[in-house]
């Protein structure tokens, strides 16, 4: 009958830098971090070769 919200990341989870979220779940569901500008970064990244 509890709810959770809970997140799993790289680095330093109050350090804005070298945080990088892995994971996330609100309220028990997966949450996707996908979002149109993480496309956007791997689509230029692989056509510049960063």
């Amino acid at each position: 009958g509890k709810d959770a919200t809970l997140f799993i990341s790289e680095g330093d989870a109050l350090d804005i830098r070298t945080n990088k979220l892995i994971k996330a779940f609100v309220q028990g569901r997966n949450l996707s971090l996908e979002s149109h500008q993480t496309q956007l970064s791997k689509r230029y990244s692989e056509k510049y070769q960063e």
